[in-house]
Formats: C-alpha cells, structure tokens, sequence
C-alpha cells in the first residue's frame, strides 16, 4: 500500500511539473520595449532552451518573437459583451 501511495505522489508531482503555466501572461504598458527586452536577452532564453532539451535535438533552431495582440482581442471582445448584456439589461427593465 506504501507503495502505491508513493508512485500516486510522484505521478502527481511530475504532472504538476509539465502542466503548463499561464500566470505571467498579462498586458504590458510599453510594448516595444518588452519586444526589445526579449530580443536583447534572446541568446539566454536560447542557451536556458538548448539545455532543457539538449538530448531530444541536434540543433536549437533560431527563435523568432512576435508581439501577440490575441490578449487584446480578448478584453475587446470581454468589454462587448459586457455592453451588450449591460444594454440587454436595460431593454428588460424599460418592458
């Protein structure tokens, strides 16, 4: 029984280790300066991918960054909704 409870608990940390995390998403006020903080430290976040992975390539390609505005997409799209139900609100209230 000892046993089993232990590879239950290993199972659970190595899950717990590849389950991605999203928490450092989050807008940035001066975009073009976090784009040129990135591509100033490119060769470190290269050197820190080619050691988490130096056994599974021969070559670590060339990284390329790009600002994704998906997040903007989404609080535009969040600030919609929100109108619409604040007007559909008042259109019930008004019959």
């Amino acid at each position: 029984m000892k046993e089993i409870e232990e590879a239950l608990i290993l199972l659970r940390e190595r899950k717990q280790r590849q389950a991605p995390n999203f928490d450092f998403l989050q807008k940035v006020d001066d975009e073009k300066a976090a784009m040129k903080k990135i591509e100033d430290r490119s060769w470190e976040i290269k050197k820190q991918l080619a050691e988490r992975v130096k056994h599974q390539l021969r070559r670590i390609p060339v990284l390329h960054y790009y600002l994704d505005e998906t997040l903007d997409h989404v609080f535009r799209m969040e600030e919609l909704f929100k109108q619409i139900n604040a007007e559909k609100k008042q259109d019930d209230n008004k019959e």
